[in-house]
C-alpha cells in the first residue's frame, strides 16, 4: 500500500536518511507498507512462530530488497499485527501474526503509477535462516516419526496435521516482490498455496546476484547472461592498457611473455577509462588501509573482539557495520565505531567515489 506523502512522520524521515549520503525530503522518496511474513501454514507445511517473528521484525530492519529485476527498496520500519481469521469449520476467530514493514524507493527510479501496479496485490518473497524446525505433533527439532503434511490422532482421538514450526531465526538475507495470479477460492482449512507466474528476477546464488526465472510451482531457471564485452579482454595483436608508475600505459600484445604477464596479473585492459577506475580505486584501498595503520592499532582478525568495518549499501549510503556481520571484505578493519567514522570523515569524497561511481567493468557495444 502506497502512503500518502502527508502522512509519513518526521520519525519516518529521520529513520529513512539515517544512512543515506544526503538528508532526503517526503518529495524524493515514496513510501508504502508490506506484509513480508505470517505465522499462517504455508504450502511447504512450515509455520513461522510468534516470537521467530518478532525476531525477525529487528532482523529485516534495514534491509533492501527487489520490486522489479533493477529496482531496489529499503525497509525503514517493522512492526507485527495481530489478526484475528474465522474459519469455515469454528464460530470462533484464531489469532494469526503478521510481520509489516514500511519500505521505500527514490522516486527517480519508478513512477507513482508503476509502483501502484507492483504493490497490487504482491506476493512478497523472503529469504532467512532458522536453527530449528519443530515438529507440531511431537514438539521435537529433530523428529523422525512424524511426516509433514500427514495427519495422527491423538490420545483424545483427535487428528492433529503435522507441520513444522520454525524458530529461532540466525539471518535475514532479502525480500522482493513477486507478482501473482488471481487465487482461485479453496477450503479454508489447506495451507495457502502461493499461486504466481513465471517471472524474471534476480536472487543472490553462490554469492552472486544472478538472473533467474520464477515459476508457479517453486522452479528456477538460470538465465545466462550473454557475452558482451567487458573491458578485459585479450587485445590478440591490437593496444592493450595497463597501471603503470605514470597511471596508463599502452602496448601492442605481441603475444610474448611480458604480454602474458600483464594479463595473467589483471593488469590488461581494453578500455583506458576501466584501466583509470581500476587505478584511483587501488589507490584509495592503498590510503584507507594506511590510515588505519597509523591510526589505529593492530587487528586480529581471528580475534573474539568487536571490530568494525566500512561497507556500501548499495545506493543508500555509506554505512559502518561491525565485522562479523559481513565475515569478509576488502577494506580496512578498525577496532572501534569511533576510528572508522574518522576514517569515513577522512576520506568522505574518496569513499562516495568508490561506492557510487566506480566501475569494474564497461558497457561497451559490440563491434559490428
Amino acid at each position: 500500500m502506497l502512503i500518502d506523502s502527508k502522512y509519513i512522520s518526521d520519525n519516518d524521515m529521520k529513520q529513512i536518511n539515517k544512512n543515506t549520503r544526503k538528508n532526503f525530503t517526503r518529495d524524493d522518496i515514496y513510501a508504502f507498507e508490506i506484509t513480508l511474513c505470517d505465522s499462517e501454514l504455508d504450502a511447504d507445511y512450515e509455520a513461522i512462530s510468534k516470537d521467530c517473528l518478532y525476531k525477525l521484525k529487528d532482523l529485516s530492519l534495514g534491509s533492501s530488497g527487489f520490486l522489479t529485476s533493477d529496482i531496489m527498496a529499503r525497509i525503514f520500519d517493522t512492526y507485527i499485527e495481530k489478526v484475528f481469521i474465522s474459519r469455515s469449520n469454528s464460530i470462533l476467530a484464531e489469532e494469526t501474526y503478521k510481520l509489516k514493514a514500511k519500505a521505500y524507493v527514490f522516486k527517480n527510479a519508478i513512477t507513482e503509477e508503476e509502483l501502484n501496479h507492483i504493490l497490487n496485490h504482491p506476493e512478497i518473497s523472503v529469504g532467512f535462516s532458522v536453527k530449528r524446525r519443530v515438529c507440531s505433533i511431537c514438539g521435537s527439532s529433530e523428529c523422525s516419526k512424524h511426516i509433514k503434511g500427514q495427519k495422527y490422532v491423538d490420545e483424545a482421538g483427535i487428528k492433529q496435521l503435522c507441520y513444522n514450526l520454525l524458530n529461532d531465526p540466525t539471518d535475514f538475507y532479502e525480500w522482493s516482490v513477486v507478482p501473482k495470479q488471481q487465487e482461485s477460492k479453496s477450503n479454508d482449512n489447506k495451507p495457502k498455496e502461493n499461486k504466481v507466474a513465471i517471472v524474471k528476477t534476480k536472487l543472490m546464488i553462490n554469492g552472486k546476484l544472478t538472473d533467474v526465472k520464477l515459476d508457479g510451482n517453486g522452479g528456477i531457471t538460470i538465465i545466462k547472461p550473454e557475452k558482451k564485452p567487458t573491458g578485459w579482454e585479450r587485445a590478440k595483436g591490437e593496444t592493450y592498457i595497463y597501471c603503470g608508475a605514470s597511471l596508463i600505459g599502452q602496448h601492442i600484445d605481441s603475444a610474448r611473455t611480458e604480454d602474458d604477464n600483464a594479463y595473467n596479473r589483471a593488469n590488461y585492459f581494453s578500455d583506458e577509462k576501466l584501466c583509470e577506475n581500476i587505478y584511483r580505486m587501488q589507490q584509495i584501498q592503498r590510503k584507507l588501509f594506511r590510515w588505519q595503520a597509523e591510526n589505529d592499532k593492530p587487528i586480529d582478525l581471528h580475534s573474539n573482539c568487536q571490530k568494525w568495518i566500512i561497507v556500501d549499501d548499495y545506493e543508500f549510503g555509506i554505512e559502518i557495520v561491525d565485522y562479523y556481520k559481513i565475515g569478509y571484505g576488502f577494506m580496512p578493519v578498525f577496532s572501534s565505531l569511533e576510528k572508522a567514522e574518522d576514517c569515513v570523515k577522512t576520506f568522505k569524497n574518496e569513499l562516495i567515489w568508490l561506492f557510487a561511481e566506480f566501475k569494474w567493468r564497461e558497457k561497451l557495444k559490440v563491434a559490428a
